[in-house]
């Protein structure tokens, strides 16, 4: 008879049977086909699918589900009720075989929902390491979140939104698809981001718009007041609407501090634009 993908209720018995230190409550609902590594705890009514990856030190919450064909790495954190690795809302999806990676020790609290990715973009979402991705947040089909971000209370994310490292999403933000967040930027609670914003910005509204630099983010993250000087003097030449923006990037592109080079990367490889600035 053939297995149904949900039809292995673990125990304690697999430790004795392999030798694992992993923790699955005699309810969790765990396929055979799961691949568990050292340290691995699923708790009460959880469910875990058969392609399903969980590296060492993986805590699955009280009626989590994991689903699809995901991986999630090193130390990560599922919190109850939280459902990851689940098909994409597009109607162009036929349920091909995509995927869900998940790095290393991030912690997604409760009701958030991830979606596996679509083939029509290249088939992944991708999740980096040390995220807080906080309750009820989506992260749609074909995002890519980068590392050390944090996802406040109802952040959603549509379609291929791409998220750098650091960057910090308050409550309510509402991200249209294939928008870019830069690095180390902020976006104040329920804004609604239409157009890319750059690295290093603070961005408020509905539409939001670019208020000033991420100051505070950044100071916290290492910067000195001399690099915030510098990045200062970029966002007033990038939004200097009296000039052509060609001219913009010429004048900014002379500054060779790094951070002000992935500014004007980033802004030159923008496909939506940019979010318009208030000063």
């Amino acid at each position: 008879m053939e297995d149904h993908p949900f039809d292995y209720p673990l125990n304690a018995n697999l430790e004795r049977e392999t030798g694992a230190a992993i923790e699955v409550h005699p309810t969790a609902i765990v396929s055979r086909k799961a691949e568990l590594a050292p340290g691995v705890r699923i708790d009460a009514y959880a469910s875990v699918g058969p392609n399903i990856r969980l590296a060492e030190g993986v805590h699955v919450g009280p009626y989590a589900l994991v689903t699809g064909r995901t991986t999630v790495g090193p130390g990560t954190r599922i919190f109850p009720f939280a459902t990851v690795g689940v098909g994409p809302q597009d109607l162009k999806y036929r349920g091909e075989e995509t995927e869900l990676v998940i790095g290393a020790r991030n912690t997604i609290r409760e009701y958030v929902n991830i979606s596996v990715g679509t083939e029509q973009a290249g088939g992944v979402t991708r999740i980096g390491d040390e995220n807080m991705i906080m309750a009820y947040t989506h992260i749609a089909h074909d995002c890519i979140l980068g590392s050390g971000c944090v996802l406040t209370n109802a952040v959603q994310l549509a379609g291929h939104v791409v998220i750098e490292d650091l960057a910090m999403l308050s409550g309510g933000v509402g991200i249209h698809q294939f928008v870019r967040i830069g690095k180390l930027a902020m976006v104040a609670a329920n804004s609604a981001v239409l157009q890319d914003v750059p690295p290093f910005a603070l961005a408020v509204g509905s539409p939001a718009r670019i208020k000033t630099i991420n100051s505070t983010g950044l100071l916290r993250n290492g910067f000195q007041q001399s690099d915030l000087v510098q990045l200062k003097k970029a966002f007033r030449t990038l939004f200097d609407v009296t000039r052509r923006l060609q001219d913009r990037l010429a004048i900014i592109a002379e500054d060779e501090h790094p951070a002000v080079k992935h500014l004007l990367d980033f802004v030159r490889n923008s496909e939506r634009g940019i979010c318009a600035s208030d000063e």
